[in-house]
């Protein structure tokens, strides 16, 4: 019924009466439990938009079965990345973390035959343990990946002429990992609120900005980016 109802509102039916179909789909959702699942995806179909409140209050709803929360979910999710400026183009670890709270902060570079640090990685935790790295990639990409980035062997540790501790990752070319909460300071502890990413396929940049600060990474060759704190 759901299915006929859809389909002749789509091409027929007022404003009014798609309110009304929205409601009653969202009303039943909750009370078929698992069953439930394919009215979400219904309202989905039909209401595109005009269905995130409905979509959002079957996901809040705590007698939603668990499938249909998260399937609400996912297309909250997808919607807010077509509404959001260039969402469709930012990678789906940056929307996971939307709305988590910054706890740490890590940056990884290496410096080749004594030269300058080259910035290759930063690495986010979250109070919730959650922690994301951001990787310079090769063609002036980005990459993302999910969890800790770890360390190389333990045999690799060394102490360079100036005292730090570093990894040998070849002849002349060490692997350092620091903490960065003090330059983050005006980040950590807050909220990642907002993102945006710059640049075609090539020389990509990405700002992630917090409540009260904000990083830009900004790529400037293969596997090499630059780090900016502001706030």
């Amino acid at each position: 019924m759901s299915n006929w109802l859809r389909e002749r509102l789509t091409s027929a039916g007022t404003r009014a009466d798609r309110r009304r179909y929205f409601s009653l789909l969202a009303a039943s959702v909750p009370n078929l439990g698992e069953y439930g699942n394919g009215m979400v995806t219904h309202l989905e179909m039909a209401g595109g938009l005009d269905a995130a409140a409905y979509l959002l209050g079957i996901q809040r709803d705590p007698r939603t079965g668990h499938t249909a929360r998260r399937l609400a979910g996912e297309y909250l999710e997808l919607m807010e990345r077509h509404a959001y400026p260039g969402g469709e183009d930012l990678p789906e670890e940056i929307w996971r973390r939307r709305g988590k709270c910054l706890a740490g902060v890590w940056r990884g570079f290496v410096r080749q035959y004594g030269g300058p640090a080259e910035d290759q990685l930063l690495e986010l935790l979250f109070l919730d343990g959650d922690t994301m790295q951001i990787w310079a990639g090769y063609e002036g990409r980005l990459r993302f990946e999910d969890g800790r980035s770890g360390e190389p062997y333990e045999e690799c540790r060394l102490v360079d002429d100036d005292g730090e501790e570093g990894h040998l990752l070849a002849e002349g070319v060490i692997w350092y990992l620091r903490d960065e909460r003090e330059r983050a300071a005006a980040a950590v502890g807050r909220t990642l609120s907002d993102f945006r990413l710059s640049g075609g396929d090539g020389d990509q940049g990405l700002e992630l900005r917090f409540e009260t600060g904000s990083v830009t990474l900004q790529m400037i060759a293969d596997l090499q980016f630059t780090i900016t704190w502001t706030g």
